[in-house]
């Protein structure tokens, strides 16, 4: 069934025959409210397409697409509200993404398929030295912006930054910083050494 032929069987729907002004445009209608509508008794609907497909359903209301403040609405398409038997909630389809069952008057179903995802391993950042970083890992490296030399142990990270605290209290916000990137990081050794090497690095970047 053609969609105007479906506004041609509601009540509340008119329209007005607009001439073709050429030979090159042919004559057609124009749909327009004409009070309250109302849509064809024991019309049947199956659904085509998105994720309620094959859903049957009666249909109960219809809404049509708008233009314009004189009321004029679409003659190719609007959206279709179909009731089916122990489902409190309407189903809402566009009248594109529904077929019509003639004569139909049968059992109505409510049918939704769920597409699931493969679950993605969220893994650790690894810097440039193939470190895998971790949550409270002591960590170096240079400062949001490049011009400081930071140090602290790792808070939380994105596909491409990392944060860091000064001390061991990790939830302490008020010390939190940036790193400049991932890669530009590196982590201390878990060892007595740890201090030794961080002084070492420090005045190696100072030029000492």
């Amino acid at each position: 069934m053609k969609f105007t032929e479906f506004l041609d069987m509601c009540g509340g729907i008119k329209y007005k025959l607009i001439k073709a002004k050429n030979k090159n445009q042919h004559d057609h209608r124009q749909y327009y409210i004409d009070g309250k509508i109302e849509v064809p008794d024991n019309h049947y609907l199956k659904v085509n397409s998105t994720s309620t497909v094959g859903t049957i359903g009666k249909l109960v209301e219809f809404e049509p697409y708008i233009w314009g403040d004189d009321e004029h609405i679409s003659s190719f398409q609007g959206t279709f509200l179909l009731k089916v038997e122990g489902r409190s909630k309407l189903v809402r389809i566009t009248s594109g993404k529904a077929n019509y069952l003639p004569g139909y008057n049968g059992i109505t179903k409510y049918v939704r398929n769920v597409k699931t995802h493969t679950k993605v391993e969220v893994k650790n950042p690894v810097n440039k030295f193939k470190q895998e970083l971790n949550k409270e890992d002591w960590c170096v490296g240079v400062g949001k912006g490049g011009h400081q030399l930071k140090f602290g142990r790792i808070t939380r990270w994105t596909n491409y930054n990392v944060w860091g605290v000064w001390g061991d209290d990790i939830k302490d916000k008020s010390k939190e910083f940036q790193f400049d990137s991932i890669q530009q990081t590196l982590l201390l050794p878990p060892d007595a050494h740890k201090q030794d090497l961080l002084v070492a690095m420090l005045k190696g970047y100072n030029g000492q």
